[in-house]
C-alpha cells in the first residue's frame, strides 16, 4: 500500500506574517503565472474568480490559515494550494479510469444536483452525513461522473472505491499536519483535504498524536482539522471552528464533530 508522505508545520513567527490581502496578491501572482491565459480576479473577501469560468469562486481562506502556521514556507504553502485547484479552470477530457478520484460530499449537495436536473451521478454512501462522489480528474478540470459513464469502462463497482483511491494517491502525495496546541490541520492541496476521512492507515497516533480517540471535523472542502477525545481545549476549538466555518467558508460539508472507529467516521456527540 503506497502511503503519504507526511511533514509536520512549525509554529509561526506571529512577528513576520503577510496580512490577508499580502498573502491573497501574492497567492493571485502565482496563480497567474500558471495560467497566463485566465483573466483572474481577486475580490476584497480573498475570493479569485475568472470571466472564463462563470460562477467559480476560490477562496483563500484556508490556504491563508495554512500560511499562518508556517509562514516560513509561504511559497511551498501556495503552490501546494495552486497545484491542488489549477484543473478548476481547464477545458473537460474524455473519461478514463485512472481519472476517477472519491470526493466526500454533503447528503443535502444531491439534492441541490437533483433540483438542477443533475441525476444519477456516480457515488456510494458513507455514513449518516456524508456520500462518496467520484469524480474526472483530468487535470484540466473536475467534473462529477453520471454512472452512464462509468460503465462503458469495464470496472467492477465493487472495486471502484479503491480504485479512486489509489488514483488519489497519485494526485495527493504530501500531506502536511500543522499541531497548534492540540489542534491539528491537515493540508494536501486545497481540493482534497475532506477526502483524506477514506484512507484508513492514517488515522493513527503515528500522523496524529493526539489525546484520547481521533475527533475530526471536515466543515468544508478543504479543511480538516483533528483534535484527540481527551482533550477538552483543543476539542472546543475544534467544535468553535468547525461551527465558524461551515456557516462562513465556501463548500461547506458539515459543521459535525466525526470520530474514527477503526473503519470510518461517525458522528461525535459530546
Amino acid at each position: 500500500m503506497k502511503y503519504f508522505k507526511l511533514s509536520f508545520g512549525k509554529k509561526a513567527a506571529r512577528n513576520k506574517l503577510l496580512t490577508p490581502q499580502a498573502f491573497a496578491e501574492r497567492y493571485l501572482q502565482a496563480l497567474k503565472q500558471r495560467l497566463p491565459e485566465m483573466d483572474l480576479v481577486l475580490s476584497d473577501e480573498m475570493e479569485i474568480s475568472c470571466p472564463q469560468r462563470p460562477g467559480y469562486r476560490h477562496n483563500l481562506h484556508n490556504a491563508y490559515l495554512a500560511y499562518k502556521s508556517d509562514p516560513e514556507r509561504v511559497d511551498e504553502t501556495i503552490s501546494m494550494y495552486v497545484n491542488g485547484i489549477i484543473s478548476a479552470f481547464r477545458p473537460e477530457q474524455p473519461l478514463e479510469k485512472e481519472q476517477i478520484i472519491p470526493v466526500v460530499r454533503p447528503k443535502d449537495y444531491f439534492d441541490y444536483a437533483k433540483e438542477h436536473g443533475i441525476t444519477e451521478l456516480l457515488r456510494d454512501p458513507y455514513n449518516e452525513d456524508f456520500f462518496i462522489l467520484y469524480m474526472q480528474d483530468s487535470q484540466f478540470s473536475l467534473a462529477s461522473i453520471k454512472e452512464e459513464d462509468f460503465l462503458p469502462l469495464g470496472v467492477e463497482r465493487n472495486n471502484l472505491l479503491e480504485l479512486a483511491k489509489n488514483n488519489l494517491r497519485n494526485v495527493v502525495s504530501e500531506m502536511r499536519v500543522y499541531n497548534d496546541h492540540g489542534l491539528c490541520m491537515v493540508v494536501a492541496g486545497g481540493n482534497f483535504e475532506s477526502s483524506l476521512i477514506l484512507f484508513e492507515n492514517i488515522w493513527t497516533k503515528e500522523y496524529f498524536p493526539v489525546e484520547g480517540r481521533i475527533i475530526i471535523a471536515i466543515p468544508c472542502r478543504d479543511l480538516l482539522l483533528v483534535a484527540g477525545s481527551d482533550d477538552p481545549a483543543a476539542l472546543q476549538r475544534l467544535r468553535q471552528e468547525a461551527e465558524r466555518s461551515y456557516a462562513e467558508d465556501a463548500h461547506a460539508i458539515s459543521p459535525h464533530l466525526y470520530e474514527w472507529n477503526g473503519k470510518r467516521f461517525e458522528r461525535f456527540e459530546k
